[in-house]
């Protein structure tokens, strides 16, 4: 038995000590492909990091670029800039179940302040994570580190861009949702650039 099987078996055993296995879903390994209508479908998206290890929290992108608020935890990475603490979401210290739950019910309790935290998370992401913004600040990053005459393109043509993009189309049962446009394994002169994720408009 794998250490993720046996994860799995803990969280469904607690659940059942604890008296809430009919009000939780433990869903297993999902492809890419199929997770984005979850996000769409739910109402606060928490990811309760306590180490460090987990660096950047790139599912909290996601869930924002579905216009969802998001509850995450203070740790020293790049967890709370993706997701501000009363911008986009709520930030709480890490290993605190009670902050984490007075976060979360915080959200659910006010529509209003959900939905103020969703639409701000959506324009984080296309305002500071789309794939033109990431594309020219790793060039920024190759240019600074190794001279600007490193880079034959600091700013490559959309053509460019289009040639890194694979698109795909997610979809929520019974309606159409966002699209999702992943950056990924993109080569312009001798830069690699990593994954970047922005929503494009509702169809």
């Amino acid at each position: 038995m794998s250490a993720k099987d046996r994860c799995a078996i803990r969280s469904e055993q607690e659940a059942r000590h604890l008296g809430v296995a009919n009000r939780v879903i433990f869903l297993g390994e999902m492809q890419p492909h199929e997770i984005a209508p979850y996000y769409h479908a739910c109402q606060v998206f928490v990811l309760p990091s306590i180490a460090r290890s987990e660096a950047f929290g790139i599912v909290q992108l996601e869930a924002m670029a579905c216009g969802k608020p998001v509850v995450n935890t203070k740790i020293a990475s790049g967890v709370p800039y993706v997701s501000l603490d009363g911008i986009t979401g709520i930030t709480v210290l890490p290993a605190s179940p009670e902050a984490l739950a007075a976060a979360v019910n915080r959200l659910l309790d006010d529509h209003h302040l959900r939905a103020q935290y969703g639409v701000a998370a959506q324009k984080r992401v296309e305002t500071e994570f789309s794939q033109q913004v990431m594309v020219r600040a790793m060039q920024d990053v190759y240019a600074e580190v190794l001279g600007p005459a490193s880079l034959a393109h600091r700013h490559p043509p959309p053509a460019v861009l289009a040639n890194c993009t694979n698109i795909t189309n997610i979809t929520k049962p019974e309606s159409a949702v966002s699209r999702v446009v992943r950056l990924e394994d993109c080569r312009d002169a001798a830069t690699y650039f990593s994954i970047s994720i922005f929503p494009l408009s509702r169809s």
